[in-house]
């Protein structure tokens, strides 16, 4: 993962285009992604585990906002191309959690319905699936990275 870059990408997005409840931040979505990026120290993990699942969504609620649309693709990078093994166990646990318990909140949106955003994640999730069967099947990853992979691909074949 070239770091730099994807703090930069991170960094030019409009975020402000993805509206959500009136505490929803942009600024924050921006910080706890690049935290996520730069994550090194396991006992870092889990303030950046909630800062994004609190500034991509309402981590309590268990729900996620359409901003997901943007976010969503710097988890799935971190998760498999992350520099650190902290940054991709602390993506793969956002994802899981994404994936397999939240839902969408679309109550202050107007370019997004609950179907649309539930529709995207599920694809992008979908498509990430050969990704995630070729780091299992090469064990390129720590054992709780690779149960989580599990976990993971477990879900989207039930779904599918």
């Amino acid at each position: 993962m070239n770091t730099e870059k994807t703090i930069e990408k991170i960094k030019n997005i409009d975020w402000e285009e993805y509206n959500g409840p009136e505490y929803f931040s942009p600024s924050e979505v921006i910080e706890s992604l690049c935290h996520l990026v730069l994550l090194t120290e396991d006992h870092q993990k889990p303030d950046v585990y909630n800062s994004v699942l609190f500034a991509i969504g309402n981590n309590h609620a268990g729900t996620y906002y359409p901003v997901i649309r943007e976010a969503l693709h710097f988890i799935l990078e971190v998760a498999v191309e992350g520099d650190s093994e902290v940054a991709r166990n602390c993506a793969l646990d956002i994802l899981t959690d994404l994936y397999m318990s939240f839902v969408p909140d679309t109550d202050e949106s107007t370019k997004f319905t609950a179907a649309e955003l539930k529709g995207f994640v599920e694809k992008e999730m979908k498509g990430y699936e050969p990704v995630f069967l070729e780091i299992l099947s090469a064990g390129k990853d720590s054992e709780r990275n690779l149960n989580l992979i599990l976990d993971i691909l477990d879900a989207i074949k039930k779904r599918s």
